[in-house]
């Protein structure tokens, strides 16, 4: 159990509790544990090679992880405490890579290997590197045998938590203590758990898995242990009995049956194939395969295509389920940005008709809470709102991006048709290229530079910050005395 949580920049509150959490539900199902808290990279490395020298001898490994982690063209990695990561190479020798617990792992034994990383939060660093991407990679191999488990979706990112745990990590601890569950149904029941517990959130997160297990596991209540290896079919005890066909008969009109049903699914499998290739909605799609999946949950003895039919099925539905949830968003995003659109053309008319009165009365104007981004040639480009990202040379909103250079505003386009530009001769004004954000009461903050990171609410510059209330600045601090002010 390694859990990551004191890290110099966006340290995470609850890896320390996830892991005491786990391992407490581990420990009363019979594993033992050995816990790393807070650890360096050495730290991580030694670890997992006592470790992985112990679980030679054992007949389940389990490995969790909590805390920072990213992915890097492709390749996991962990990132341990204290670990300076300043350029993109870093990364591959200062964090640890994921691919070396799979590597310990690998020793040919018939031994189940789960690996679980809760470690797809909020990382910094993916932002800050070109090739590092937010979330974790499918892995590039794993042994027979082994079970990864990510707490959200390749690519995703998953949540910290407002309580004591992870929302992952409360729907796991439940799920292990949960008696007769086989593996997959203990990852099904949290992926359910933490879809319900994160739908109001501004994305949802979808735990997910890998596996090449052939056996059957459960952590409680269950047969402790099946091999990995394709067990031969059980025979049955024969009788003692009188000679007789009737147990024979029966035999062959249960696997009949059992041949039946089997026609039936696949028939019903290549069915729902065909229809999901028509030209309809993701909602009717991901439909089709649930009422596949709830018509065929047997498991058919003597095969394992049923299952692969069933784990496709399930893949699919979540597929097409995310595709509805993301046309619904988008909908709902545009539908949004139409109201915008309508609500800032009324407040630039009013701010129209203000400012003329206002220039008529004096040569100085005021942009009270009002958002300028820098200007080009002798257009000042004024935005009702923020960037839906940025990364120091691009901001984006929507398709239009707003490019910088050194810092000032250099060019832009409008692709989304969402950006305002205005017409103010440079004889009157001479900001060219300048970034103010707003101003409060009298005072403009005019600020030379771009945000380390926002999240709509705030903007921080170092440990100085910018608070906004409905996209207009609100107040701000200056803790690292980087911001200028300026009396208008």
């Amino acid at each position: 159990m390694i859990g990551n949580a004191s890290y110099s920049s966006a340290p995470l509150r609850n890896p320390i509790n996830d892991v005491r959490a786990i391992a407490s539900a581990l420990k009363k199902v019979g594993f033992q544990v050995t816990k790393v808290e807070n650890a360096s990279l050495q730290s991580m490395d030694d670890a997992v090679r006592r470790f992985g020298k112990k679980a030679r001898k054992s007949d389940v490994a389990l490995v969790y992880y909590s805390g920072h982690g990213l992915q890097l063209k492709g390749s996991n990695f962990l990132q341990p405490i204290g670990a300076d990561i300043r350029r993109e190479q870093d990364i591959r020798f200062k964090a640890y890579n994921s691919d070396q617990i799979l590597a310990e792992l690998e020793d040919g034994s018939q031994r189940v290997n789960i690996v679980i990383l809760d470690a797809c939060r909020n990382n910094p660093l993916s932002r800050s590197f070109r090739s590092a991407s937010k979330g974790l990679a499918q892995p590039n191999f794993q042994p027979v045998g082994t079970i990864i488990a990510f707490s959200t979706a390749p690519g995703s990112v998953a949540y910290d938590g407002k309580g004591e745990n992870s929302p992952y990590t409360s729907e796991l601890y439940n799920a292990i203590l949960e008696p007769g569950l086989k593996i997959e149904d203990v990852f099904k029941k949290v992926r359910v758990g933490v879809m319900a517990m994160t739908q109001s959130n501004a994305s949802l997160q979808i735990p997910w898995e890998n596996s090449s297990l052939v056996g059957d596991f459960y952590f409680s209540g269950g047969p402790l242990i099946t091999s990995n290896q394709n067990a031969a079919p059980t025979l049955t005890k024969p009788s003692e009995g009188n000679f007789s066909l009737a147990d024979l008969q029966k035999q062959a009109e249960t696997e009949k049956a059992w041949q039946d049903y089997f026609n039936k699914m696949e028939s019903a499998y290549n069915e729902v194939v065909v229809y999901e290739g028509q030209n309809i909605g993701p909602k009717l799609k991901a439909g089709a395969w649930k009422l596949f999946s709830e018509a065929f949950k047997q498991d058919v003895p003597g095969t394992k295509d049923d299952d692969l039919m069933l784990q496709t099925a399930s893949t699919k539905q979540l597929k097409w389920t995310n595709s509805k949830q993301s046309l619904e968003a988008e909908e709902k995003k545009v539908a949004e940005a139409i109201r915008r659109e309508k609500a800032d053309k009324k407040k630039q008319e009013k701010l129209a008709a203000a400012n003329k009165i206002q220039e008529s009365e004096s040569s100085e104007v005021t942009y009270k809470g009002y958002f300028t981004i820098g200007s080009n040639k002798d257009e000042v480009l004024a935005i009702q709102g923020q960037p839906d990202d940025f990364d120091g040379r691009v901001w984006w909103f929507g398709l239009s991006r707003v490019f910088f250079k050194q810092n000032r505003v250099e060019k832009w386009n409008n692709t989304d048709k969402n950006l305002k530009a205005k017409i103010i001769p440079s004889r009157k004004y001479n900001n060219k290229g300048g970034f103010t954000i707003g101003s409060t009461k009298d005072e403009v903050l005019a600020v030379q530079g771009q945000p380390d990171d926002f999240d709509g609410r705030m903007w921080w510059f170092g440990l100085s910050r910018v608070f906004f209330k409905q996209n207009r600045v609100e107040k701000w601090n200056n803790t690292d005395k980087n911001l200028k002010a300026k009396i208008k």
